[in-house]
Parts: C-alpha cells; sequence; structure tokens
C-alpha cells in the first residue's frame, strides 16, 4: 500500500479500524496448509497463481502483516474472449478483529485492470469485508490474474490470524444488443411500504440466506453484532426497496447518546454492494430505508454502487457494537419491495451468464466463526462499511 492510501485508509479507520497465521508467518517458497475438503489454496507466487473455477469457492488469507503471505493469486480462464469477468470476495476476520483486503487485477507483466483496487474495511466487531465486480477491462485475453490482499495495519491486531474466504467468479457474455440496451435509470422514490401483511421467517446467513417474499412483512430480533440475510430475485428493469422499523425501546434509549448505527446493505449476485444505508437508533420508532436503481446492464462501470446483473440479490441487516458498552437486542420488522415492469433484457444470443445463481458452496463454517453469529456476523454485520480508495479504470461488460 502506497502512503498516500495508507494515510487516507488511517483517517477513515481512525477510533473505529483495526485485523491471518502467525506474527511473520509464510515466507516467499514457504509451503501452505493442505487444503480442507472444498477448500481452494491461494498461491503466495504471482507466477503460480491458483485457478479459481466458476461460481463460489472457500479459500483464506494470510498473515497481513507478512509482505509475502498476506497476498493470493489466483487466475480466472474465460470461455469466451469478449465476456466480462466479475469477482466478488468475502472475507471472515477472526473473532471481533478489525480488518480488511483489496482486489488488484491484472494480464500479468504489470497491465493492471485496476490501479489501485479497492478497499473495504469495516467498522468494528466481527464484520466481514466484501467486493464485488473486480475484474473487467481487462478483455480479450483468455485469462486474468487477481489478487486478494489483506490489509496491513498496526491497528488491526488480529492479521497474523487466516482468515476465511468466500470468492465468486461471474462470467458474463457480450450481449448482442448491448448498444441498445437503456443506460442507468433515474432511482425510483415508491410510497412507504405497508407492514399489515405479515409473514414468518427465520433469518439467514451470507452462505444461506433466507428467501422473503415482495411486500411481505417479518417480524425479527437483532443483536448487536449480528448479521441476518435474506434472499429476493430482481430481474432487468426491476428494482428492490427495502423498509425496517425498529421497535421502541428502553433498552435503547438508555444507550441513545452512542448513538448505536443500524444498518441495511443490499448486495448484488456478485456479491458487490448495490445500496447501503444506516441510521442512528435513539429508542423511539426508529427507521431505516433503502431503494436500489432498476437493474441494468449498462449500468455497470466498473463501480459499485449499482445492480447491474439480474438474479439473487441479498439484504443484510446489521446491528454495530461501537460505542455499545455491551450487547443490545432490538425487535424490528422488515418489509420489501421488487417494483418496476421487466425491461432492458440482454440479448446473450442463447448463452448464458456463468457462475451466477450457482447456490452456496459445499462448505460450511465451524460454528465458532458461524455466518450470523453474535459477535461474529459477515459482510457489516457489525458496522457499516467504508468503501476506500475505488479508483478503478475497468470498462462496460
Amino acid at each position: 500500500m502506497n502512503p498516500g492510501s495508507r494515510g487516507r485508509l488511517r483517517r477513515l479507520l481512525a477510533g473505529t479500524l483495526a485485523g491471518g497465521l502467525l506474527l511473520g508467518g509464510a515466507v516467499a517458497g514457504a509451503p501452505l496448509a493442505a487444503a480442507a475438503p472444498g477448500e481452494i489454496i491461494g498461491s503466495t507466487d504471482p507466477a503460480n497463481a491458483t485457478a479459481l473455477p466458476l461460481g463460489d469457492s472457500r479459500s483464506s488469507l494470510g498473515n497481513g502483516f507478512d509482505q509475502v503471505d498476506r497476498n493470493r493469486y489466483y487466475r480466472v480462464q474465460r470461455s469466451q474472449p469478449d465476456s466480462t469477468i466479475h469477482l466478488g470476495a468475502v472475507m471472515l476476520p477472526p473473532g471481533q478483529g478489525r480488518d480488511g483486503f483489496s482486489i488488484d487485477t491484472s494480464l500479468g507483466q504489470g497491465r493492471d485492470c485496476f490501479s489501485g483496487s479497492e478497499f473495504t474495511p469495516t467498522r468494528g466487531g466481527g464484520v466481514v469485508a466484501v467486493s464485488g465486480d473486480a475484474l473487467d477491462g481487462c478483455g480479450p485475453e483468455p485469462s486474468v490474474q487477481a489478487r486478494v490482499q489483506r490489509v496491513n495495519l498496526p491497528e488491526m491486531t488480529r492479521a497474523a490470524e487466516p482468515a476465511q474466504t468466500l470468492l465468486r467468479v461471474i462470467e458474463v457474455p457480450r450481449a448482442r444488443n448491448y448498444d441498445q440496451l437503456p443506460g442507468p435509470a433515474p432511482r425510483p422514490n415508491p410510497d412507504e411500504l405497508p407492514t399489515d401483511n405479515q409473514a414468518q421467517v427465520t433469518a439467514g446467513t451470507l452462505i444461506d440466506p433466507a428467501p422473503i417474499e415482495s411486500e411481505r412483512s417479518y417480524r425479527l430480533r437483532l443483536t448487536s453484532g449480528q448479521l441476518q440475510v435474506f434472499a429476493t430475485d430482481l430481474d432487468w428493469g426491476q428494482w428492490l426497496q427495502v423498509q425496517a422499523r425498529i421497535a421502541p425501546s428502553t433498552e435503547t434509549a438508555r444507550v441513545a447518546d452512542a448513538a448505536p448505527q443500524f444498518g441495511i446493505t443490499a448486495l448484488g449476485p456478485d456479491l458487490g454492494t448495490v445500496a447501503e444505508t444506516s441510521a442512528s437508533l435513539t429508542g423511539d420508532a426508529d427507521q431505516a430505508d433503502l431503494v436500489t436503481d432498476p437493474v441494468a446492464l449498462r449500468a455497470y462501470r466498473g463501480r459499485g454502487g449499482t445492480p447491474f446483473l439480474a438474479g439473487r440479490h441479498l439484504i443484510a441487516v446489521w446491528l454495530s457494537p461501537d460505542a455499545l458498552p455491551g450487547p443490545l437486542t432490538v425487535d424490528y420488522t422488515l418489509t420489501t419491495r421488487v417494483g418496476g415492469a421487466v425491461s432492458g433484457v440482454p440479448d446473450f444470443g442463447g448463452d448464458q451468464i456463468r457462475g451466477a445463481g450457482s447456490g452456496r458452496p459445499a462448505w460450511r463454517m465451524p460454528a465458532a466463526i458461524g455466518v450470523g453469529a453474535v459477535g461474529v456476523g459477515l459482510l457489516v454485520a457489525a458496522g457499516a462499511v467504508w468503501w476506500v480508495s475505488r479508483r478503478r479504470t475497468g470498462a462496460a461488460p
């Protein structure tokens, strides 16, 4: 990390950020631990990058303080010369350590697709960094190399321990009607959602999200440091509205001066963030609202923040433990709406998007670091995600 990037990251992380192997762990040429069943071991040698298949893979990041072991190199093969490849990554930091990672992509020999990559550190307690749509702008060569690098900051007190990682690779063929497809559409301003159409659901995890229905309301309970994840499908041209109403609480009112943060993050099929919101809880009837842009393939410009792939979208609900004296539990009602008419459908000429909708990988996290576990959580379970250094140069798919 160059001094300028380090300085910007420190300022954003001040007082909040800090977090794979023992200090001074693996060195160049040192053997890596044997892979667990279903796990892919990323190489620490860029000349011997590990092949990464389409869909979901389990891997891990190494010692963030070690200049060699903090890097994992992967190579993704295109099936078509004009396709676009996207990589999403979710890291599970050890315990409640503060952590982060970046993704650099290149064609080898220093020819970078992204000069600055993307950092997604988070704000305290059992959170995960997420990076989506990170491989693009690299065609037409048959393969692309990706480096997933653990952030190296002294505040990260547990960065010497391994961090399990979920990697997702999606390949999008070139649309025959790409030039005729609509570009980004204005974000809708829908009416507030009703909450009288009640249903029941058990909150899910990032690996096993709970399906929910449009315009149905679900009553749930959330504890600080926990992540709850739900899934809904969006077609081309459709948008997502999410509303969370938090019930009044004397317990929350007692800690209102700490301004506990309740938030919602929406992820696209590539695991990239498409929208995010948060609210400070007061103990009264608080509310958090989120609306995404309509899904449009041409909305993608090498940056996160807008949905560009139809398919399963995830809704992550979290309560940050930052500044709280202890665990805080809130009751809330979650309501969603899928709106908009199906439009702007890409013509892939009988081909299809590969790797999307591949389902969860054939592995489960141990209970000690279970997705959504109190104090561990995934994604943004414990705090708002700070998106840092989004200096990308990728072209549209």
